[in-house]
Formats: structure tokens, sequence, C-alpha cells
């Protein structure tokens, strides 16, 4: 394992050891059945990921030794986020709210495509004024994963559509500053980050351009197709 994969690794390990010190006695048992919902949706989202990349391992180098994990945090409010190694953040709140799989695999396979494009290796030195065509590379890589795990695409614009409704979200950043002396977070660049975010309404329309989605519904159908 190259250098830096070792330094981000060991980033990785102080903002998990840094996350589940916040969330003490708020994650779900793994046999909570809305547990059980995420890692199955994750799962076939990374089995849609292998489907898609027959080369997958020599491609995706940056993946050895990660131990995918998602943690279902008991909180009423909607977020999801990401960090490094493979590690999902999702809320009870948003389960609770998105009833249907698909629109769940909508924010899952977001998080999983900020992954494939190794954003948490660019962030330290990417502008912020470059993360919000981050988030929309992350959208784009995340519609054709959920097409390729057989989940259908043109729920996604519809996700972010119902997204905007509810007034009170509240959606961590991934890009967190961390002083890994102390294991503090620099809130003032928090709120800066997260103003680089796509509104949900960019997002919709985004992934609802005729070129995009026709890329994901080809996807989706081929998919389908195995089935019947």
């Amino acid at each position: 394992m190259s250098s830096p994969m070792l330094m981000e690794k060991a980033i990785g390990y102080v903002i998990l050891k840094q996350r589940m010190s916040r969330y003490t006695g708020k994650v779900l048992d793994e046999k909570h059945p809305q547990s059980v919902r995420a890692r199955l949706i994750l799962r076939n989202i990374l089995k849609g990921l292998v489907k898609r990349n027959p080369n997958y391992a020599s491609g995706f180098r940056h993946f050895d030794d990660w131990i995918w994990e998602i943690a279902v945090i008991d909180d009423p409010t909607i977020f999801a986020y990401d960090i490094l190694q493979g590690k999902i953040f999702i809320s009870n709140g948003l389960l609770e709210y998105f009833r249907n799989d698909t629109e769940v695999a909508t924010i899952i396979r977001h998080e999983v495509g900020h992954f494939v494009a190794r954003h948490h290796a660019e962030c330290p030195t990417l502008p912020l004024s470059h993360r919000h065509m981050t988030e929309l590379e992350a959208d784009y890589i995340g519609l054709l994963l959920m097409a390729s795990a057989g989940y259908d695409p043109r729920i996604a614009p519809k996700m972010w559509k119902k997204m905007e409704i509810w007034d009170s979200c509240d959606l961590p950043e991934m890009w967190d500053s961390f002083d890994l002396s102390e294991g503090l977070e620099n809130e003032e660049e928090d709120e800066d980050s997260l103003s680089t975010h796509p509104s949900d309404e960019e997002r919709a329309n985004f992934l609802a351009q005729n070129h995009i989605m026709e890329e994901a519904l080809t996807i989706y159908y081929e998919v389908q197709a195995q089935f019947y």
C-alpha cells in the first residue's frame, strides 16, 4: 500500500473514532430493521459497482483493505454522509422519511460515488469553489451505480424534489476540518464547505438531463433484462 493510502487510512481511523464518540449510544444495533435495510442497499450498490467494472481489483486499488460499513444513527433529522475508508453514516430520520428503498439507494449511491472518485483524497487541497462540482460528480457516478444495482435511476431526481419539502433537513458536511492532535472540528470551515453543496433543485435538474438519464437507463434496462 502506498504512503498516501496509508496516510488516508490513518486519518480515516482518527475521524471514525471522533464520529463514533459523537454518536455514543445513538448507533442502532446492526440487527435493527433499519440497520439491516441500509446494509442490504449498500451491499446491492457495491455489487453493481463490481458488475459494471470487470477490472474492479486493478481499477480501485484505493479500496484495498477497506471494510465497508454503514451506521444508522438514531436521530430524527435527515442526514447522510461519508468519511474515509468506506464508512457511511445515515440517520434513522432519513430512513423513516424515505420508505422506498430506491430513494434510500439514491442517497447511499451518492456517498459511494465520492469514494469511487476519491474525493476524500482531493479535499485537503481542493478549493471550496471546486467542491460544488465534486458533489455533482458523485451524483453522476452514483446514478450509474444505482442503475447497475437494479434501482430505477428515474427515482433519483424525484427523491431530490421530495427532499426540498423537508425544511429542517440537516446534512453534515463530509469535508470537516479536523485538528488531528485535538480531534476537534472547525465549525467555520464546515459552514463554508456546506455552502458549496448544490441545492436539491439543482441536483434534481442535473440528474434529469436527457444525456445523463439516458446513460443510466441504458444500464438499468440491461440489468433488468438479465432477470427476464
